[in-house]
């Protein structure tokens, strides 16, 4: 019984360093090819460990549709297997990481919570829950939810062991980092987060979970220290194979896409950075910054509408209704300091329907019946008319008359020139009056 036991926690604490040493992963992806040809699909040891780390490396390559599909073959052998401890957390770690980078946001929520009893409950897979807790604290920041990820950093400081994986120390850290950059506190963020890195730096493997490097950097550039900034980025490539991993820069999200804009001029660079925007180039959208413009709540529904969530996602993350999203996102597309055309109502009984020209729809027209538009059958003369302002003379003097039908022609004229004398104005009616008026 020992041995299972030694042998399922052995084979992820190996598998993660060996992926971070000079080696690179080139070498074990060919072993992966090799074992798969060999065994084919028979349920073996050999071939589920196979396919598990076959589909860490393409998630570290960014080649995430890929890694699903050899995930998903990796979790039907590990069943028959028996669910073997090593291989389920290599596939814990790349389907949250899927869920993550594409933010699904209800998907990742419901997968975490039906898997963290096996982390807080089994023996060995408990020295990663710290890693686990992590990546979910990581998916509410990245959304917004700061005091959820501060509620997860108190549990993490609870389950921390003096002599612990140097891994969990350093996502601990890099989460600590991360909040206290969110409350603009600088100095302690650049104190815990450059401490984090030293540690990397001991233990690259530690990577694999959390990047405090990229935080650092993305630190410096909200400063606007560029210089320290791309100092950073460029120590984190010169660290590691950044052109077999550079996918890993996918679980930051849209952060990651402005720093690699400052070192393009390294070829690793540039190849991380169009497998970024691949993913996040379209959810990378101007969000107006303006207090008279949206309100703190739209300003969060526009910030997971960027980021591809949906309606009922939208809702099920902020906990509101469906209506109240639709309602946060009109002011989006139609923003108060924009004159927004009233909609007309319905025709009702007894009210002069008129007809749009463009889709046929009826609406009442606000008179007892249809405006009558002018049309001008003689020169005007403007020694006996007047010269018109703005050119509305004629329109306003012939809406006065319609609309004090009792007078007789002359009282309507008191003081001015006959009729007789002007040009004539013949007023065509563009509807037929009904009968009888």
């Amino acid at each position: 019984m020992a041995y299972p036991i030694a042998y399922n926690i052995l084979g992820h604490q190996l598998r993660a360093p060996l992926l971070f040493s000079q080696l690179g992963t080139t070498i074990f992806e060919q072993y992966c090819k090799e074992a798969m040809n060999r065994f084919g699909e028979i349920a073996t040891p050999a071939s589920v460990g196979a396919l598990c780390l076959w589909s860490v490396i393409l998630c570290l390559k960014g080649k995430i549709e890929e890694a699903r599909e050899m995930r998903h073959r990796a979790q039907q052998l590990n069943q028959q297997l028996g669910q073997l401890v090593y291989v389920t957390i290599g596939l814990d770690m790349t389907e949250l990481w899927d869920r993550l980078i594409f933010n699904q946001l209800r998907r990742f929520s419901d997968y975490w919570n039906a898997r963290l009893p096996f982390y807080e409950q089994t023996e060995g897979p408990r020295q990663w829950l710290i890693c686990i807790l992590f990546l979910r604290a990581l998916q509410l920041y990245l959304n917004g939810r700061f005091e959820q990820s501060e509620q997860i950093l108190e549990y993490m400081h609870h389950e921390l062991l003096p002599d612990d994986l140097p891994e969990n120390t350093i996502a601990m850290e890099t989460l600590t980092g991360m909040l206290r950059l969110h409350h603009h506190q600088w100095a302690e963020a650049e104190e815990v987060l450059q401490r984090a890195t030293e540690r990397l730096e001991q233990a690259p493997h530690g990577l694999l979970f959390a990047n405090p490097s990229i935080w650092l950097a993305q630190l410096y550039f909200l400063q606007g220290c560029e210089r320290q900034a791309r100092t950073a980025m460029e120590t984190l490539f010169s660290l590691y194979r950044m052109k077999e991993i550079g996918g890993i820069l996918l679980r930051e999200g849209t952060i990651a896409g402005p720093l690699l804009e400052l070192i393009d001029h390294l070829p690793e660079a540039r190849r991380a950075w169009r497998s970024w925007s691949r993913f996040y180039s379209h959810r990378s959208v101007p969000i107006p910054q303006f207090p008279e413009v949206l309100t703190p709540r739209e300003m969060e529904v526009l910030r997971l509408m960027a980021r591809g969530a949906r309606n009922q996602e939208i809702a099920e993350a902020l906990f509101i209704t469906v209506r109240t999203v639709k309602g946060a996102r009109f002011p989006v597309y139609w923003p108060r300091w924009m004159s927004i055309p009233a909609r007309r109502p319905s025709p009702g009984p007894g009210s002069s329907a008129c007809s749009c020209s463009r889709t046929g729809r009826a609406w009442s027209s606000p008179c007892a019946e249809p405006r009558a538009p002018l049309r001008q059958t003689a020169p005007r003369d403007d020694s006996s008319w007047g010269r018109p302002r703005n050119g509305h003379c004629e329109r306003a003097q012939a809406s006065a008359a319609i609309s004090q039908p009792g007078l007789a022609l002359d009282q309507r004229h008191q003081g001015r020139p006959h009729p007789s004398s002007r040009p004539t104005l013949k007023i065509v009616p563009k509807y037929n009056a009904p009968p009888g008026q």
